[in-house]
């Protein structure tokens, strides 16, 4: 539980990753076509605001793109007492719920399709990084309401659910994050285009896209988890791919700690003056 004062904070970023060498594919037409004309190597603006659902133990909101982005909130309760229905003897429970906004392109059935989707790769994840063993018999649980969508929602709602766990205090084996690239193959190109951080559109004209989780990034003990949405068709294209996503999650990691690191000195700076108004009123 937290016991911490919750300040909401929000922390913005627009992150790029430097070029990588050797030959790559005409990209003269598509570039103009994405949104602000950013490189294919970067990511859209990023805010993470923690403390965005008060009665939670921890939440966070990732918003990738502005309003008119992707926007997904998540919130964690716990760890509470669980029913003995729900009880695991010798760890943890990890209920995970999400909701999707319906959109006039998709109706509620699809809506639902694919927050069973998320809520299973949610759910996978965290069972791999939550230290369930130190909470036997208790409940974790997780909600997650995609406000908006827009490209990425796989990856935004990951690493909202990583903030929030964090924001929660729940013990995890390592800090972790999702990074997210869609493969297009241009018209007349022999090579395909790896876009960081795809938008609805162009994950609509993708080959395939590729969310990748990963947590400690050493290989003896890490954890990967990759959901792969489309047909891959080589496995140069697919290695490829799942560096680039590797590329963006630590990334993203890294403003995740960041952002973090802001929000316990926010807290600190809040809860510090509390005391000084107290001592104040005392005298």
């Amino acid at each position: 539980m937290m016991t911490s004062t919750k300040v909401p904070l929000e922390f913005g970023l627009g992150a790029s990753l430097p070029e990588s060498s050797g030959p790559r594919p005409s990209r003269r037409t598509f570039a103009r076509e994405r949104s602000r004309g950013r490189d294919e190597r970067a990511t859209r603006d990023v805010r993470i605001e923690f403390g965005s659902v008060s009665k939670a133990d921890g939440s966070a909101k990732v918003t990738l793109g502005g309003n008119t982005g992707t926007q997904v909130v998540a919130s964690v309760f716990g760890p509470v007492y669980c029913t003995t229905r729900l009880q695991v003897p010798l760890q943890a429970a990890v209920q995970v719920h999400v909701r999707i906004a319906e959109t006039q392109k998709q109706g509620s059935s699809d809506a639902s399709s694919r927050a069973a989707v998320l809520e299973k790769i949610i759910k996978e994840s965290c069972l791999g990084l939550i230290m369930t063993h130190l909470m036997p018999r208790a409940l974790v649980s997780i909600s997650v309401h995609v406000l908006n969508q827009n490209g990425s929602v796989v990856c935004a709602a990951i690493n909202a659910v990583a903030c929030a766990l964090m924001h929660a205090r729940i013990a995890m084996r390592s800090p972790w994050s999702a990074g997210v690239v869609a493969v297009v193959v241009l018209p007349g190109e022999s090579s395909s285009l790896v876009l960081m951080d795809p938008d609805a559109v162009e994950e609509g004209v993708a080959a395939f896209v590729l969310t990748a989780v990963h947590g400690d990034y050493a290989e003896e003990t890490g954890f990967t988890a990759l959901h792969v949405d489309g047909r891959v068709r080589t496995q140069a294209e697919f290695t490829g791919a799942n560096q680039a996503a590797l590329e963006a999650s630590m990334a993203y990691r890294e403003f995740i700690r960041e952002a973090l690191c802001a929000q316990v000195v926010r807290g600190r700076l809040a809860t510090s003056a509390a005391v000084s108004s107290l001592q104040m009123e005392a005298s």
